[in-house]
């Protein structure tokens, strides 16, 4: 069954290539869209940078510390706690660090409560630390 499945993604990459190829070779061709379903298969393709960076050696080495140090906020698939760690460094702080700050508790969040104010601080200065260096002076 995963060789079929394989084997129509492959279809489809194939075929939304020669669509874009064909209209491109033919001069003052209309433009051919491409039909909504395949272009969405195509794009879940595309590689995700969260997925990505969390499953990367420093991820996992995120996940690893965050829940030695924050075990009551652990209770969760470590691919959720990557996840949220990488969308901290890839998403939050793009809006500035007090923004991504904010965020943190509503990530992180169990159902007996969510990090206070100098956890989160914790928690994004670790995601900041594991996995995004650059962004160190954020502000």
């Amino acid at each position: 069954m995963r060789r079929v499945g394989a084997l129509c993604v492959g279809a489809v990459m194939v075929a939304v290539v020669l669509v874009g190829c064909a209209a491109e070779d033919e001069p003052g061709a209309a433009s051919t869209a491409v039909p909504g379903s395949v272009a969405s298969q195509a794009a879940s393709l595309a590689p995700i940078p969260e997925r990505e960076l969390a499953e990367s050696p420093a991820g996992l080495a995120f996940v690893a510390a965050f829940k030695q140090q924050h075990p009551a906020w652990a209770d969760r698939e470590d691919k959720y706690i990557g996840r949220y760690g990488a969308r901290l460094c890839l998403s939050d702080l793009k809006d500035g660090r007090q923004v991504a700050l904010s965020r943190v508790p509503s990530r992180f969040e169990q159902t007996d409560g969510k990090p206070s104010a100098v956890e989160a601080e914790q928690i994004l200065n670790l995601a900041i630390q594991m996995l995004c260096p650059d962004k160190a002076g954020v502000a």
